[in-house]
């Protein structure tokens, strides 16, 4: 086997391409280290019926993640390859994150199917400025105040969103929707009634 070859294979084992919608609807594909089985997409339609999804549409205890890739995803290390998505101008630091024409059909709000292609998907999603939180409609909530505040001045609204996205989680409280107070030992969903 020639050393292209081999490069290619190691290559594919561990970087994952997956296409997703990107700006104006364009296809393309983003990057992410690999944290599932091989033949992962062969399975989807059996993980699909078999197991439930959270309220974001993530399929619950996936059967096909490793746990290398369990590690990965729980820290967000898979997602550091994406800088080269964002080198190439495919997505931006901040944004709507780009979703598969699937997950798009099925998850999206559809008030949200055109107005965030209109903008660059990003790396980091808009709640994240907020509180990296997973329960449902949080997401959309946050997505949606983006994209308006996006309109009335684009950026200082990313500069805002990237320097509340990276500030500790003790920090974000000042963000929070309404002004309450936040703390660590806080449950964040108590928060937001």
């Amino acid at each position: 086997m020639s050393q292209v070859g081999l490069l290619t294979k190691v290559y594919r084992f561990f970087i994952y391409k997956h296409e997703r919608i990107g700006y104006m609807g364009k296809k393309f594909k983003i990057l992410k280290l690999r944290t599932m089985i091989l033949n992962s997409d062969e399975l989807f339609p059996l993980a699909e019926t078999t197991y439930k999804r959270n309220a974001r549409g993530v399929i619950i205890n996936d059967p096909r993640i490793t746990k290398i890739g369990m590690f990965l995803k729980k820290y967000r290390i898979d997602e550091l390859v994406q800088w080269v998505n964002i080198l190439k101008g495919e997505i931006a630091i901040i944004g709507p994150r780009p979703h598969s024409r699937f997950f798009y059909e099925k998850y999206i709000p559809d008030d949200l199917h055109e107005i965030r292609t209109q903008v660059k998907p990003g790396w980091l999603k808009p709640r994240m400025a907020y509180a990296d939180f997973d329960f449902g409609g949080f997401e959309f909530t946050t997505e949606r105040k983006y994209l308006a505040e996006l309109k009335i001045n684009p950026i200082l609204t990313k500069i805002q969103y990237v320097v509340r996205a990276v500030l500790p989680l003790c920090f974000k409280w000042q963000f929070i929707p309404g002004g309450k107070k936040f703390n660590c030992s806080d449950n964040f969903e108590d928060k937001l009634l």
